[in-house]
């Protein structure tokens, strides 16, 4: 069997755009339901709409009157979970923050490996920021000669 022809090219995806979007059931049903205008007390509201006004009025008055006529009421836990739902979809989600500490609350200590003085590793900063400079401007490559112009030792030998 011979090789086959194709338009594929080595690093470049067969698929660029991805797999086709899934349907996701579902969602589309309750977006679908959602949408649907309702009769409820001879006013013409949306599934949604309603869903949001329930939702306040158990946020508000701990109670709310469903379409049905019958009286919801609802215990604390309950309560208090409506009005984080309702906060979350208003506000958002609470942000989270996260404290980094060393031993009982203090710094993180940490330690330096580098074996360097302090000139020596003023020169190797200063020949690194050099090589990036001239990196840049488009120098590939910077001579061991230029490096030691900007200040760099020669820590190979």
């Amino acid at each position: 069997m011979g090789k086959s022809n194709t338009t594929w090219q080595k690093g470049q995806s067969g698929n660029p755009r991805g797999g086709p979007k899934k349907n996701r059931a579902l969602t589309a049903i309750l977006e679908r339901a959602g949408n649907q205008t309702l009769d409820v007390g001879g006013e013409h509201i949306s599934g949604k709409r309603l869903i949001a006004r329930l939702a306040w009025d158990v946020a508000t008055k701990g109670e709310a009157i469903l379409p049905s006529g019958r009286m919801l009421v609802v215990a604390a836990q309950d309560w208090f979970d409506v009005v984080k739902w309702i906060y979350t979809h208003i506000d958002g989600p609470v942000k989270q923050s996260m404290e980094v500490s060393g031993p009982d609350g203090g710094p993180i200590q940490t330690e330096s490996k580098i074996d360097l003085s302090d000139d020596q590793l003023d020169r190797e900063i200063a020949a690194a920021i050099a090589r990036t400079s001239a990196a840049a401007a488009g120098a590939t490559t910077l001579s061991l000669d230029d490096a030691r112009a900007a200040g760099a030792t020669d820590t190979a030998g």
